[in-house]
């Protein structure tokens, strides 16, 4: 278990305690973290008022500290993303890990490629990957969100959700969230957010085509649309809808 593990379960737990965000703070400036920057900006954020052109600048901050901070942290405690394409490097590492390569065919002829994965604090792997085979002129494939834990050799499976697989699955953001991976991606009629933990118990909600996660928030919405919804994450808790006016001056409208 990682130093700051209880911190980071104290933050999941109630993301929102800005006392117990400043308390970690200080445990990382004890060993001269850059992190704690980000954690005291993050609390800051959170006290300044609606409007504020301090605001902008703390945000703007937190931004370009982001890069060079751990994407699992970040997701731990809360930060600002928009749709990405999935990191490489990331697949390549998660298939060494698992003593496997990324793209292979099986004994039976099915394509299986990596397409994803997301690593947590404590070395646990989540990754999509799809199975494939042309028969004639059809296609069969599916996607699965697949778990691993090597410590403790624990696994998950579920076959992610699709309309129909063959228009394909595009990945916009994917990381771990404590104990669960958070999946935001694109299927055929909707763009989905899939909660999947070794439970065994996938959780989804529909969410916008236009999205962006602001700390522990995800707001979306559609293109010609005049008001923003949002879900609280990891939980996929449903918050009340803002106006464009009301989302705008809580700097939360996605673009």
């Amino acid at each position: 278990m990682a130093e700051d593990e209880p911190f980071i379960r104290a933050l999941l737990a109630a993301p929102d305690d800005q006392t117990a965000r400043l308390v970690y703070a200080d445990w990382l400036d004890d060993r001269r973290d850059p992190r704690a920057e980000y954690l005291r900006l993050s609390a800051r954020l959170a006290e300044l008022p609606l409007g504020s052109d301090k605001r902008q600048t703390a945000r703007e901050r937190m931004l370009a500290l982001q890069n060079g901070l751990p994407s699992w942290w970040l997701a731990a405690v809360g930060f600002s993303a928009v749709s990405h394409e999935p990191n490489p490097v990331r697949v390549e590492y998660a298939a060494q890990a698992l003593k496997r390569p990324a793209a292979y065919t099986d004994l039976f002829d099915y394509e299986i490629t990596m397409h994803a994965a997301a690593i947590s604090a404590a070395g646990c792997i989540a990754f999509l990957e799809s199975r494939s085979k042309w028969n004639g002129g059809y296609q069969d494939i599916r996607y699965d969100l697949r778990l691993r834990d090597p410590a403790s050799k624990r696994g998950a499976v579920c076959e992610l959700y699709t309309h129909n697989p063959y228009f394909g699955c595009d990945v916009q953001f994917f990381e771990w969230y404590g104990d669960a991976a958070l999946l935001i991606y694109q299927e055929k009629r909707s763009v989905q957010v899939c909660r999947f933990g070794f439970d065994n118990r996938p959780a989804y909600r529909a969410a916008g085509r236009i999205w962006r996660l602001y700390g522990r928030v995800l707001a979306f919405r559609d293109p010609g649309v005049t008001h923003v919804c949002r879900l609280s994450l990891p939980n996929l808790e449903e918050l009340t809808p803002l106006s464009e006016s009301a989302a705008r001056e809580r700097d939360i409208w996605p673009e």
